[in-house]
């Protein structure tokens, strides 16, 4: 039915296509109003600024205004099965990109790029892995919205004040000459976890497995499809014939489960594990956040510590990095992997128009670049509009080397509900462009850049199956949620180890259950496809 659905969505999407381009052009003297969906709540000043861009854009694209809405992923596809006009529309962490392409959503934009945007696809060319990572067959079906925050790597973060009973040299030195994450690595930790004990300094502290176990256990391989969709599939990274399984069949999987059933009886992990809302404390004993990474630039130690430091240079946490830039590797392009997107959806009234206002935020001139700023920080402080307005919502600090930060009004970072106005860069446009804000440190941008166009196509470990996109979410969608809801009614059971002793009753369940849900069916197909890609 899901696909029957997928054949429906993608003849009104044809129909909408040949309604919009049935001159075969845009007409530029069309007035247009582009339904903008960026994800994002209106804020007090919403209005304002958008009054202030939609008047600047007149100039470089004129008889367009753009319109604001916000929309979540749940609203989003209720809007799409209604075919509510949308032009923009923000897909990333919060969606599935691969289901809403699957399922028809957006449009495919490589003749759009062709004929509206030459910008946009010299920045393909650039960036060419990113824009890999939101195509599916071949064909492009979202904008990736690149950043110069590249992750590299887990980490480990120990407070500065139990640092003293973590070897961190025995655990960097294991971890740096392995790819993969040995049992050493863990005794290491169980010996930190003791010394605590033993000094009475486990009271009232939660060790929350569930944050280490992605960046942690998962180390050495490389996942096809999304981490987390259906079976888990992975492979050894450095093998040279590699051979596609669920990572729960790994030696390392069964390694964390131990451990983690180990802590759990022993009281180190908390016995409310599973109905706890707070992941990870500020005072926990052990933090690395599975929705986080840390990159290698500017790293203050050469062994791969990062130092946290409070407004008085005080260390307050060691940040232990888990792989040595050695350890890293190209791989497989996972669809969506970038987390952060812009499409067309397949409802627009203006595709065109909405194309050529997606290149404009992206020529990276001085008047695109004015007009960009606008939309992602709102009024500066010594403008025209802050006076008029009687407040602003950044200040602009400009660097002798020609670098501008952007210093939010009531923020460091990014822009919250309750500021006056704020987007997140991320939810806009390449954030290479716009002002850099305070967390992105001086020289970031480059360095990123280089790591991007130059290290990792160039320079990096390929893996024999680096580009590999079997894109299985489009055909077999029932196989992988099945496998899914296997995996969700055991996975927090077994990295809380909630089941002591019995840990291996549990996981055993859990491997026939998936053998059941046809794991083995989906590891035959997606193997063939690799070794056909690898031919």
């Amino acid at each position: 039915m899901k696909r029957i659905f997928s054949l429906l969505l993608g003849v009104l999407m044809v129909a909408t296509l040949f309604a919009g381009c049935g001159k075969g052009k845009a007409d530029p003297n069309e007035k247009v109003t582009l339904i903008w969906n960026v994800g994002w709540s209106e804020q007090e000043d919403t209005e304002k600024v958008m009054e202030v861009f939609n008047k600047k854009l007149q100039a470089l694209l004129p008889n367009t205004t753009v319109k604001y809405v916000e929309y979540d992923a749940s609203a989003f596809a209720l809007k799409m099965a209604a075919k509510e006009t949308v032009d923009i529309a923000w897909t990333g962490y919060s969606h599935d990109l691969s289901t809403e392409i699957a399922n028809g959503y957006f449009l495919e934009l490589d003749d759009l790029i062709k004929e509206y945007a030459p910008e946009i696809q010299a920045e393909r060319k650039k960036f060419a892995a990113s824009y890999d990572s939101a195509t599916v067959n071949g064909e492009l079906y979202a904008l990736p919205i690149q950043q110069p925050i590249v992750h590299q790597t887990g980490f480990l973060k120990i407070p500065a004040q139990y640092n003293q009973y973590f070897d961190g040299d025995a655990f960097l030195t294991e971890l740096h000459n392995n790819y993969f994450t040995t049992e050493k690595v863990y005794q290491i930790i169980d010996d930190y976890f003791q010394k605590l004990i033993a000094n009475n300094l486990m009271d009232n502290i939660g060790f929350y497995t569930r944050d280490i176990f992605y960046n942690l256990a998962t180390r050495g391989y490389d996942f096809v499809e999304a981490n987390q969709d259906g079976g888990w599939f992975v492979y050894d990274a450095h093998a040279e014939d590699p051979k596609i399984i669920s990572f729960n069949e790994t030696e390392q999987a069964k390694m964390f489960f131990e451990y983690a059933a180990k802590w759990y009886k022993e009281g180190i992990i908390p016995a409310d594990i599973l109905t706890a809302t707070d992941t990870a404390p500020a005072d926990a004993v052990v933090i690395a956040l599975s929705s986080s990474s840390e990159s290698w630039f500017k790293v203050d130690d050469e062994k791969g510590i990062r130092y946290v430091r409070n407004d008085d240079g005080e260390i307050t946490h060691y940040t232990y990095l888990l792989d040595d830039e050695d350890n890293l590797f190209n791989g497989t392009s996972i669809l969506g992997s970038e987390l952060t997107y812009t499409g067309i959806p397949f409802t627009s009234e203006h595709p065109e128009r909405a194309m050529q206002l997606l290149n404009l935020l992206r020529s990276n001139t001085k008047e695109s670049n004015e007009l960009l700023n606008l939309l992602v920080y709102g009024f500066e402080e010594n403008s025209e509009e802050a006076k008029e307005l009687g407040r602003y919502h950044y200040t602009l600090e400009e660097k002798e080397d020609g670098d501008h930060i952007a210093h939010g009004n009531g923020y460091t970072a990014q822009a919250t509900q309750s500021n006056a106005y704020g987007v997140p860069h991320w939810k806009i446009t390449n954030v290479f462009l716009p002002y850099r804000t305070p967390n992105i440190l001086d020289g970031q941008k480059e360095w990123a850049e280089e790591y991007l166009t130059e290290t990792v196509p160039n320079e990096l470990y390929q893996t024999k199956l680096q580009g590999f996109k079997p894109n299985l979410v489009s055909d077999y969608a029932y196989e992988l949620s099945q496998l899914s809801q296997v995996v969700a009614e055991y996975q927090e059971i077994l990295y809380d180890g909630v089941m002591g002793d019995k840990w291996e009753d549990s996981y055993n369940e859990m491997m026939n259950k998936m053998q059941a849900a046809g794991l083995d069916k989906l590891l035959k197909i997606v193997n063939e496809k690799a070794q056909e890609f690898m031919k």
